[in-house]
């Protein structure tokens, strides 16, 4: 079964993706550049540029399972020993990065925000695990269509 639509071309597609991809690349980095600019140069509050900062933190947040969903990554081929690894390198650094941040060295505020972090981290992996294996149910119905 076919679908008839706009791109009816493979080198279409193709070119219509680089070029989606470029154009995403250079809409992060300018809105990147914008936050670095009102922070460091104009001496701005992050209250005056927080929108920025939201779309830029939600922008990655999807992004990821955007990728998941539509890349077909192989659910079967996500090992749960490298799930925990990556669960633990990303609570590991998001622990480092609260205790330079705040440069409090206190152990039970340290624990405070660790736990807060799990939380969050566990939260987006779930997020993104289901988005992986939607998109691989998804792939596998188009190739059991075809």
């Amino acid at each position: 079964m076919t679908k008839t639509s706009l791109f009816q071309d493979e080198r279409f597609v193709t070119n219509f993706r680089t070029l989606c991809t470029r154009f995403y690349i250079i809409t992060m980095v300018m809105i990147y550049g914008m936050i670095m600019y009102r922070s460091m140069f104009l001496k701005q509050p992050q209250s005056q540029y927080e929108d920025l900062l939201i779309l830029m933190t939600l922008n990655v947040v999807l992004f990821i399972p955007g990728l998941l969903y539509y890349s077909g990554l192989s659910f079967r081929k996500m090992k749960p020993l490298n799930l925990v690894l990556l669960y633990i390198l990303m609570v590991v650094i998001g622990t480092v990065f609260t205790v330079f941040k705040y440069k409090v060295y206190d152990p039970m505020f340290i624990l405070g925000k660790v736990g807060i972090i799990a939380t969050i981290i566990a939260i987006l992996m779930g997020f993104y695990v289901f988005f992986a294996w939607f998109g691989y149910r998804k792939v596998e119905a188009e190739i059991e269509e075809d």
